[in-house]
């Protein structure tokens, strides 16, 4: 067991307070002990002594990383440079990429990523107002908000973002407010993409005139999407899964309030909308085969490769947001939904557990892969080439897809789909 005595107080108190810790460092001291047992007095001190270094110099590193990570979020609010801004968030991403590979916690750089963007994305928006005063173009008298959809609407960004976003603003009679959101829209894209925010090649961006809007115009825009009268029809399903995941950032934000819980009213209660959402959710195939095998693409540039993105991750994610629609949950980030989904009754805690554990699995795969894009060891950033895992690697990664196979199971159970 621990010697709490020998350690910090702070420290103490951080391990006395989770089981896990607990139970991680109880492994950790119990494999050294069995490691030394065969060691005279002298090896041992000599392999106690590499460790400390080496321990120490992880810690060093990791609190290095950290503290330039934080002067970086404090230098965005007094950059003066759309070029400034650029140079921080690369080097926020490059640090927040060393970090995972030393430390590869999901969560923390979920957290980290939507922090440091959320600022940017804010430092950008009153950059661009103030550029448009320089060209005697004004804000009008009505409001607006900016809001995140897709994984920044979730808070689940990673080390390689794009512009997932919308504008609604106020209704009134007055066309100059067309005019000028117009302008803002467009040239916002452009400075979000000089600065890192790469354009989303799916236009969900407010320079596509289908994504900004007043809020009549968006309710109305909704509820079309959700007859189906479309001849686009896959289309509106997945402007619909978008407009899912919605979250305030910069703006009006009783604006905002309104027009998402609007828009989850007129989606929620829509039987329409959740029967296709949960069809398109049952029916994406995962890549795990036969015998605890993986079933990899046959062909093409990423013959023998894993499209995490389409055959893993995404099934996920849309089978517990067609699950948090069924059970009327509104919170938007996946391991949030869980966590509600438990409360209600639609998961028991064990399965909700499970259900959290293989989202991060899921999700730290395909951070992995980003990572091996970034390093020019990959060519897509979705694609993971499954030779290149270990047996633990290759068991966690079939382990959390056999729980996106029970989760689109039970979502064809529960919904009564025929798929």
């Amino acid at each position: 067991m621990i010697k709490f005595s020998l350690l910090n107080p702070k420290i103490i108190s951080e391990i006395q307070s989770s089981a896990k810790l607990q139970e991680k460092i109880n492994k950790i001291l119990d494999n050294i002990s069995k490691n030394i047992d065969d060691l005279d007095r002298l090896e041992s001190i000599h392999l106690l002594k590499m460790l400390e270094e080496i321990i120490e110099s992880r810690i060093n590193e990791l609190e290095y990383l950290s503290w330039k990570s934080g002067e970086l979020i404090k230098k965005i609010n007094i950059a003066e440079s759309y070029g400034e801004l650029r140079d921080i968030h690369g080097e926020l991403n490059e640090i927040q990429k060393k970090i995972f590979e030393m430390q590869p916690n999901v969560p923390d750089l979920h957290r980290i990523c939507t922090e440091y963007r959320d600022k940017i994305s804010k430092k950008i928006i009153n950059m661009v107002i103030r550029e448009l005063i320089t060209q005697n173009i004004y804000l009008p008298d009505e409001s607006f908000a900016y809001i995140a959809t897709g994984s920044d609407g979730r808070k689940e960004q990673t080390l390689i973002t794009d512009q997932d976003n919308l504008i609604v603003y106020e209704d009134s009679d007055s066309r100059y407010k067309d005019f000028f959101y117009e302008k803002f829209s467009k040239l916002l894209v452009e400075r979000l993409n000089h600065c890192g925010f790469k354009k989303c090649t799916g236009e969900i961006m407010p320079s596509n005139p289908k994504w900004r809007g007043t809020h009549s115009q968006w309710i109305r825009r909704v509820e079309k999407l959700c007859s189906f009268t479309s001849d686009d029809f896959k289309k509106n399903l997945v402007n619909l899964i978008v407009l899912t995941d919605l979250r305030f950032i910069f703006g009006d934000e009783e604006l905002s309030s309104k027009f998402i819980g609007d828009v989850m009213k007129i989606i929620y209660e829509n039987h329409l909308v959740l029967n296709e959402i949960a069809k398109s959710a049952a029916s994406l195939n995962v890549a795990k085969g036969f015998m605890r095998s993986f079933r990899v693409e046959k062909k093409g540039s990423h013959k023998g490769f894993i499209n995490m993105k389409l055959n893993a991750w995404a099934p996920m994610i849309l089978a517990i947001r067609a699950f948090a629609i069924k059970n009327k949950v509104i919170a938007t980030g996946t391991v949030d939904r869980i966590n509600d989904l438990v409360k209600v009754g639609a998961f028991n805690k064990e399965d909700g557990d499970l259900y959290k554990k293989s989202y991060y699995t899921l999700a730290r795969f395909r951070i992995l892969c980003q990572i091996k894009y970034i390093d020019g060891q990959y060519d897509d950033p979705n694609y993971l080439n499954p030779s290149d895992l270990n047996e633990k690697e290759k068991n966690d990664l079939l382990d959390a897809m056999s729980q996106v196979d029970k989760l689109q199971k039970l979502l064809i159970e529960s919904m009564g789909l025929r798929i």
